[in-house]
């Protein structure tokens, strides 16, 4: 719900939508004549947008690369060496300057700044206040929920897919997974899985938000991520 055709909400400041996938390369895209990959909805942001062609990531891994976003750092200070570690929380957030700014901030999906802790609350709000979100949904990733998750949920996705009746199901498909090779759709129907789950609920959020306060967005989707798995309806579509 923008303001205007700008983006601005009536405080003058930008409203920020941050898509902010695992591990998708920088070049696998469809405005790279180099490849033969579709993605009409990022061509369209990129045509309305900048893009930017040489840039670099601060670190290869999942953890450190998060927080150094989130702290606005660089990998040497970012005090978070590998997948083991949470970021500190003594340090000052990104997301904090934005919510003391004026701004509604929030976060869906996978935040993945505990890595070294398994721990999100049924309702995905367990660190995020730490962070500096006003809003939002921390949830498990693909290998995070079905380890903790089967019996018992340990967090909002896993929580939302037992109520379904789909846990099980979900967990027995990752396990017989191939990270690269198995590409097959998965049993889940489309709005359980789970980066399309993760969109509704930034969807929500965005049609909640208030019209006259600014907001900042991140969505963290799990993919693209291994194990690879598609719906039904996304390889119907494609291949």
């Amino acid at each position: 719900r923008l303001k205007d055709a700008t983006g601005m909400a009536t405080s003058g400041h930008p409203n920020i939508l941050f898509l902010f996938p695992d591990q998708h390369r920088y070049d696998w895209v469809g405005w790279n004549p180099d490849l033969p990959v579709r993605t009409p909805n990022l061509d369209r942001l990129a045509a309305r947008g900048v893009t930017f062609n040489r840039h670099i990531c601060n670190s290869p891994l999942c953890a450190p690369s998060r927080a150094t976003l989130a702290l606005g750092v660089s990998y040497r200070r970012c005090g978070v060496i590998d997948n083991l570690d949470d970021t500190p929380l003594d340090r000052p957030y990104v997301y904090q300057h934005l919510r003391d700014a004026g701004y509604r901030t929030a976060a869906v999906g996978k935040v993945d700044l505990h890595k070294g802790t398994f721990e999100w609350k049924l309702d995905g709000s367990s660190w995020l206040d730490k962070w500096g979100f006003t809003d939002g949904i921390d949830n498990e990733g693909k290998h995070a929920g079905a380890v903790t998750g089967v019996k018992e949920p340990a967090g909002p996705y896993m929580a939302f897919l037992h109520d379904r009746g789909l846990a099980q199901i979900h967990h027995d498909d990752l396990h017989d997974r191939h990270d690269f090779t198995s590409t097959y759709p998965t049993p889940l129907p489309d709005d359980a899985y789970s980066d399309n789950w993760i969109a509704e609920n930034c969807l929500r959020y965005l049609r909640e938000f208030p019209t006259d306060q600014p907001w900042f967005i991140q969505v963290n989707y799990t993919g693209p991520h291994g194990p690879m798995d598609i719906t039904q309806s996304m390889h119907d579509r494609w291949t």
